[in-house]
C-alpha cells in the first residue's frame, strides 16, 4: 500500500508572458535528516518522498498510537515570506474542510529552528494516476461512483470558500472500503480562499465576504499557477482571478483521462499547452465511452466558464444514473459496440407470458388472537355447528350413494337422527 504523498512536482509557478525566464539554479544540498525527531506530538519514522515545495515523512502520534504523514517545507529552497505564507495557508484551508473524502489535518506548527510542518491523515492507497498507468482506461461503470464522490468533496470545499486550483490525478488518492472505491482529495498547497458565492462563480456581495488575508500578494494578477495539463483557460491568463469553475474544468480533464486512458492534450508539447486549452477543442472520446457520459465530460471542458456545469455537485449529478450506480450492463457504448449489446424488450406474446414463472401463492392466514382465545376458553362453543354440518354432510352423502345405486334415499329416523350414525 502506498502512503499519501502530495506529488506536486508537476505543479509549477509559471512566469507570465512578459516576464523574463531565469535559468534554473543548481539545487543546494539536501537538509539534515529529520528521522527520529519529534514535531509537536508526532515522531518521524521514515521519509516517504520529496515534492516541489516540501518533504513528506511517515510519523506516529505515540499517545494515540495513530499513524500520520508530516509534510515539511523544504529548507533548501528560498523560504521567503510568500512561500512560508502559502505553506501555512495550505494547513488552514485544508483543516477547514472536514469531509470523509478529504485527507484530515491533525495539526501544524513551526519549530524554533524554522522547520514548518503539517501533520495529516495517513491514507493507504494509490493515486488515480497510478491506477490509470497500471490498468489503462477505467470502465465508466467503475469510475462513475468514484467520480461522483470526488465531485461531492470538491463541492463542499467550494461551499466553504476554498478553490483547490490543482485538482489532478496525483492529488486524488483511492482507497477501498467494503468493496467500494473511495477518493481522498489532498494537497491544498496552491488553494485559493475566498467567500463562498465567489468560489461558486457568483457575484460577490459588497457588504460581507472577504478573502483570507495574504491571498492578494500570494498570487498576483497575471501570474500562472497550477498543473499545465489540468489548467482551465482562465487559469492560464490569471490564477488570481479564477473561481470554482476552474476546478470543474480540472475535474473534466481528470474524468477524460480516467475513461480514455490519456489526457486530452497529451500529444501537445509544453509550449503549446496554453493555446490548446484556450483555443482547441478536446479530441473525441473513444467509442467505448457511452455517449451520454461523453457529453457530460465535454461540457465541463468548455472554454467559456459560463458554459460549464454551474457546480461540482451538478457535474456529478449529470453523470448517467447507471454509471453512478455502477451498473455496467445499462451503459451502452457508442459506435458498433452498441449493436452487439442485447436490448431487453417487454414480453407481449402468449408464449412469452407462459414462460414467466408463476406467482407465489400467499400462505393461508392464521386464526386471529380472538379465535385462538375462544378456542382455548370455550372448547364447546363451536361444537353444535360442527355437529350439524357433519349430519348434513353424512345425509347428503348417503342420498347421493343410494341414488347412484338405484335405491330410494333413506329417510332419517323419527327421532331426527340418521340410522347408522356413529355416536
Amino acid at each position: 500500500m502506498l502512503a499519501v504523498v502530495a506529488d506536486d512536482s508537476a505543479t509549477e509557478l509559471l512566469p507570465a508572458a512578459d516576464d523574463h525566464v531565469a535559468p534554473p539554479r543548481p539545487e543546494p544540498p539536501a537538509p539534515g535528516d529529520l528521522v527520529g525527531r519529534t514535531l509537536g506530538k508526532f515522531t518521524i519514522l521514515e521519509r516517504l518522498g520529496r515534492g516541489g515545495s516540501g518533504e513528506v515523512f511517515r510519523a506516529e502520534q505515540v499517545q494515540l498510537g495513530r499513524s500520520a504523514v508530516i509534510k515539511v517545507l523544504r529548507r533548501d529552497l528560498d523560504t521567503g515570506p510568500t512561500r512560508i505564507d502559502r505553506f501555512l495557508r495550505e494547513a488552514r484551508l485544508a483543516s477547514r474542510l472536514d469531509h470523509p473524502y478529504a485527507a484530515h489535518i491533525y495539526a501544524f506548527g513551526a519549530e524554533p529552528d524554522g522547520v514548518l510542518w503539517i501533520a495529516m491523515e495517513h491514507v493507504r492507497g494509490a493515486t488515480l494516476d497510478e491506477l490509470v498507468a497500471r490498468r489503462g482506461a477505467i470502465p465508466p461503470a467503475v469510475f462513475g461512483p468514484l467520480f461522483v464522490r470526488l465531485c461531492e468533496v470538491v463541492h463542499t470545499a467550494h461551499d466553504l470558500g476554498v478553490v483547490h486550483r490543482d485538482i489532478k490525478g496525483s492529488n486524488v488518492m483511492v482507497i477501498e472500503r467494503a468493496g467500494q472505491l473511495l477518493p481522498k482529495l489532498i494537497d491544498f498547497g496552491i488553494a485559493k480562499a475566498t467567500d463562498a458565492p465567489a468560489a461558486r462563480g457568483r457575484p460577490r456581495p459588497p457588504a460581507h465576504g472577504t478573502p483570507e488575508p495574504g491571498d492578494a500578494h500570494l498570487t498576483m494578477s497575471g501570474s500562472t499557477l497550477g498543473s499545465p495539463h489540468y489548467m482551465a483557460p482562465e487559469q492560464w491568463r490569471s490564477a488570481a482571478d479564477v473561481d470554482a469553475r476552474a476546478d470543474i474544468y480540472a475535474l473534466g480533464v481528470l474524468a477524460y483521462r480516467c475513461v480514455a486512458g490519456r489526457l486530452p492534450f497529451a500529444d501537445v508539447d509544453r509550449a503549446g499547452l496554453a493555446d490548446a486549452h484556450m483555443m482547441q477543442a478536446p479530441p473525441p472520446l473513444p467509442a467505448s465511452v457511452p455517449l451520454a457520459t461523453a457529453d457530460v465530460i465535454l461540457r465541463a471542458l468548455a472554454k467559456e466558464p459560463q458554459r460549464r456545469w454551474p457546480t461540482a455537485l451538478a457535474f456529478g449529478e449529470g453523470v448517467p444514473a447507471p454509471m453512478r450506480r455502477g451498473a455496467p450492463g445499462q451503459c451502452r457504448p457508442r459506435g458498433g459496440d452498441a449493436r452487439r449489446l442485447p436490448v431487453p424488450r417487454r414480453a407481449t406474446s402468449r408464449s412469452a407470458k407462459r414462460r414467466r414463472p408463476p406467482r407465489a401463492r400467499r400462505p393461508p392466514s392464521r386464526p386471529t388472537a380472538l379465535r385462538e382465545l375462544v378456542a382455548i376458553t370455550c372448547p364447546l362453543a363451536r361444537r353444535p355447528r360442527a355437529h350439524a354440518a357433519r349430519r348434513r354432510g353424512h345425509a347428503r352423502g348417503r342420498a347421493l350413494t343410494g341414488a347412484a345405486r338405484g335405491a330410494a334415499p333413506r329417510r332419517p329416523a323419527p327421532g331426527g337422527r340418521a340410522r347408522g350414525r356413529a355416536r
